[in-house]
């Protein structure tokens, strides 16, 4: 016994049994007897001590697998949210791809009530059914290319084929812009464009009256204008001439110079072909965005 002026120790081993479970959850080895020392308190008794701490490591297994299974429980609960984020952010995706095939795009035409489109819509169409595809494009721009050799013939290439812009004709219709635009304005464009042109082909064949060119224009133009009204959404909105506006389209191409008169007969030929060209040029344009669009939206619902 220590004098009563120093504290009490006891000094028990810890057995191995004790330790082995814990040695499992910190997978750390431990002594096969480790000497342990408790000093004596004034509250507590020897024996309390030694209950305390056989009891210890069992005590600390539980309240370290109470609160390992409390990780695990709020992993699980973070995990559980991944999944709702995937879905949440792939929908915004496929929000934004949809929203994209109605909205402005750079160098892409776009869609406003103004321009010949209240909705802002426009149907898909197949390979098939693109109006751009016709066979019509071909026959009709077929007829007019033939012009310029036909122009060099006539003037034994004395007269050159860019010499014909010098003679304008202020009723000649605008063509379908190539960008900032909409299809069914373009539609638009292009039939109100081929009536106008329809009307002005009977001055060159009062100047031309056995002009080939001219009788296949006619046929073509004809068909091409049925074809585009069945693609327009609204082709009530474009209105055929009436005869006084016929009349006044002519009589500003009247001139008394025959020379005068067959410059502005073949200029009129070669707008036409430049209408055309561009016109074709920019309905392939915006059905080739549309398309490209459609089959991105499509892609990403097949991930999905």
């Amino acid at each position: 016994m220590a004098s009563s002026g120093h504290q009490m120790a006891l000094c028990s081993y810890h057995l191995p049994g004790f330790n082995n479970t814990h040695q499992t959850e910190t997978a750390r080895p431990s002594p096969v007897v480790s000497p342990r020392c408790f000093p004596a308190t004034a509250t507590g008794s020897v024996e309390e001590e030694r209950r305390g701490a056989a009891a210890g490591p069992m005590e600390k297994k539980q309240e370290s697998s109470h609160h390992y299974g409390s990780l695990e429980r709020t992993e699980w609960s973070k995990d559980t949210k991944k999944p709702d984020a995937f879905w949440l952010s792939a929908l915004m995706l496929c929000a934004l791809l949809l929203c994209a095939l109605g909205a402005h795009a750079e160098d892409a035409p776009t869609d406003s009530p103004a321009a010949g489109d209240p909705s802002g819509e426009e149907e898909e169409a197949g390979p098939s059914d693109l109006l751009s595809t016709s066979g019509v494009w071909d026959l009709i721009l077929g007829s007019t290319r033939r012009h310029q050799k036909e122009f060099e013939d006539e003037f034994h290439n004395q007269v050159k084929y860019e010499f014909l812009e010098d003679y304008k004709v202020s009723s000649l219709p605008e063509r379908c812009p190539y960008s900032n635009f909409t299809k069914e304005a373009c539609l638009q464009t292009m039939v109100q464009g081929l009536q106008i042109y329809t009307v002005l082909l009977r001055q060159v064949e009062k100047e031309y009256p056995n002009s080939l060119i001219c009788a296949e224009v006619r046929t073509y133009s004809g068909q091409l204008i049925d074809l585009i009204k069945r693609k327009m959404r609204n082709p009530g909105q474009v209105t055929a001439l009436t005869s006084s506006q016929e009349v006044q389209l002519l009589n500003e191409l009247d001139n008394p110079n025959t020379f005068q008169r067959k410059m502005t007969a073949h200029n009129i030929l070669r707008q036409l072909h430049y209408f055309l060209l561009k016109g074709k040029r920019a309905i392939t344009k915006r059905e080739k965005i549309r398309g490209t669009m459609a089959n991105d939206s499509l892609g990403i619902f097949r991930i999905l």
